[in-house]
C-alpha cells in the first residue's frame, strides 16, 4: 500500500481530512434525510476497527500493479462476508467545487442534499489510504 501511496503522490491518512473552508461542521447527516444510523454494536465495531487500522492491521490483502488498472487491492486469502476493509478517506470537500473536476477519478459521495453548495465529496487524489485502490468503488 505505502509504494502505491508513494507513486500516486498520495498521503497516507486514516481519517477524514476537513479544512477551514469545509470544516467537520459542514458534514451534518440531518442534511440528508434517508441515511441510517449505526446502531450502539455496528458503532463498537466500527471503532474497534478503527482502533486496529490505527495500528497497521488490515484484513489479509495487498495492493498490486495492475496493466490497466493501475494499484488494484486483492484479497490474500478469504476474507469473511461482512467483515469492514478500510474506511473510504480523503480530504472533504463541497460538492459544488467538484462538479467539473476531471483530476480525480475516485470521487466519492459523503453527504448528497439537494444541493451541491451543502453536499460533501472525498477527494483521495493528496491523501488517502488502501480504499483509493479498490477496484469498482467509484469508476
Amino acid at each position: 500500500m505505502i509504494f502505491a501511496l508513494k507513486a500516486k503522490n498520495i498521503e497516507f491518512c486514516d481519517d477524514l481530512s476537513y479544512s477551514e473552508i469545509c470544516p467537520p461542521s459542514s458534514n451534518d447527516a440531518n442534511l440528508e434525510s434517508h441515511l441510517q444510523v449505526l446502531d450502539i454494536a455496528n458503532t463498537m465495531r466500527f471503532h474497534a476497527f478503527k482502533e486496529l487500522t490505527r495500528k497497521g492491521q488490515y484484513v489479509p490483502v495487498a495492493v498490486e500493479e495492475d496493466k490497466i488498472q493501475g494499484f488494484v487491492v486483492r484479497a490474500q486469502e478469504d476474507i469473511k462476508l461482512g467483515t469492514l476493509i478500510t474506511e473510504y478517506v480523503g480530504e472533504v470537500d463541497f460538492a459544488r467545487n467538484n462538479i467539473f473536476n476531471k483530476s480525480n477519478d475516485s470521487i466519492m459521495d459523503l453527504l448528497r442534499t439537494p444541493r451541491s453548495r451543502t453536499s460533501l465529496v472525498i477527494l483521495p487524489n493528496r491523501k488517502g489510504n488502501l480504499a483509493r485502490f479498490l477496484s469498482g468503488i467509484n469508476n
